[in-house]
């Protein structure tokens, strides 16, 4: 008798060709090993199929094939070069706009009462943006400098601050811009009794500024109010004059 091996078994089977065995799982696992077999011979001989023709030998599709690869390397150099080129330039035009030093065109000096906003009202006033500004808003404003006596300790601070600013002025700096309000609190504090002796202290702050910017134009505003109780505040500030 005819010795048959499981996976002969499993092909007469499924052909219709001998009965079931008994023994029918173990038939069905042959059977499937044997189509994986061949369905992995298949896949070697398409590999050498595709090896001939687009294999190493000088082919149509072989050529075809390198050129593309060529230009596809030549494509991907040029792109990488162009983005360290973007990159290169971005980051000298980040240090040169780092190393340019603003150009400050005005030192503002005045009060910091929250009522009026004077620095922010003087910004818009003269079409300054922050950068263009060296501020000194403190209590008081520029009045210290009218009272180093009396307002000694202030005075100090004003007059280091300013002389910080003056040492290295900007080329650009074209102005010095003060401002006195009324009823200030903090002249108030040192027991001045007028609401306006911001105004009167003028002369005396413009004196201090020629002395030590004659060549920067001095330009000194004076806030009131329209309604102290309410809080309203003219917005036309008066530009003072002194001969």
């Amino acid at each position: 008798m005819k010795k048959c091996f499981p996976a002969d078994q499993c092909r007469r089977t499924f052909s219709g060709k001998t009965k079931p065995s008994s023994n029918f799982l173990l038939t069905a696992l042959c059977g499937l090993r044997h189509c994986l077999v061949n369905f992995t011979r298949r896949r070697r001989l398409m590999k050498k199929l595709v090896r001939l023709v687009i294999g190493p030998e000088p082919t149509a599709w072989g050529s075809i094939l390198h050129a593309v690869q060529a230009l596809a390397i030549v494509a991907a150099t040029f792109w990488l070069i162009a983005i360290g080129t973007n990159s290169s330039q971005k980051v000298s035009s980040q240090e040169q706009q780092q190393t340019e030093s603003p150009k400050v065109r005005a030192i503002v000096v005045c009060c910091s009462d929250p009522r009026l906003c004077m620095y922010k009202k003087i910004r818009e006033r003269y079409g300054l943006m922050e950068e263009e500004c060296f501020p000194i808003v403190v209590p008081g404003g520029p009045d210290p400098l009218a009272n180093p006596v009396l307002m000694d300790c202030k005075c100090l601070a004003e007059k280091t601050d300013l002389d910080i600013i003056l040492e290295h002025p900007a080329p650009s700096m074209t102005m010095v811009i003060v401002a006195e309000h009324e009823d200030c609190a903090c002249i108030k504090h040192y027991g001045f009794t007028d609401p306006h002796q911001g105004k009167k202290d003028f002369p005396a702050i413009k004196e201090f500024f020629a002395k030590r910017t004659p060549e920067l134009e001095l330009v000194m505003l004076y806030f009131s109010f329209t309604d102290k109780e309410k809080g309203l505040v003219n917005p036309n500030p008066e530009v003072v004059k002194i001969d």
